[in-house]
């Protein structure tokens, strides 16, 4: 049973797969996604990632969607994570950006894109 993070080109797609059945997955497009034992937060929206934010969040797994105007540089400022998943709702050449950022900086990335579904176990 896994969260997965799907490869459905021009828009966010996350869901639960049970029993290999695709089930629908209740979460804040801002906000955890339910894990019993992981850290899964999904940010779709820059203006969460402000100046105010005083101490470094440290969460497993970082889901990107929908909003373009992030930086590598600026979400590292305020969280810590094992790996950043950029789903499909992004567009490809932001991606690639990010993609080309995080191998500089020997970030574990995910392209739903690239390299498929993202799996993360229940």
């Amino acid at each position: 049973n896994y969260i997965v993070v799907y490869n459905t080109p021009g828009r966010n797609d996350i869901s639960l797969l049970i029993d290999n059945k695709k089930q629908a997955l209740s979460y804040k497009s801002n906000g955890f996604i339910p894990h019993n034992s992981k850290s899964v937060l999904i940010l779709s929206d820059n203006y969460l990632i402000n100046e105010e934010h005083i101490h470094k969040m440290s969460i497993d797994i970082l889901i990107i969607s929908n909003d373009k105007t992030f930086s590598i540089d600026n979400i590292n400022k305020y969280f810590t994570y094992n790996t950043i998943i950029f789903d499909s709702s992004l567009p490809q050449y932001i991606k690639d950006r990010w993609a080309k950022e995080c191998e500089v900086q020997n970030i574990v990335f995910h392209d739903v894109s690239h390299k498929g579904a993202y799996f993360i176990k229940i």
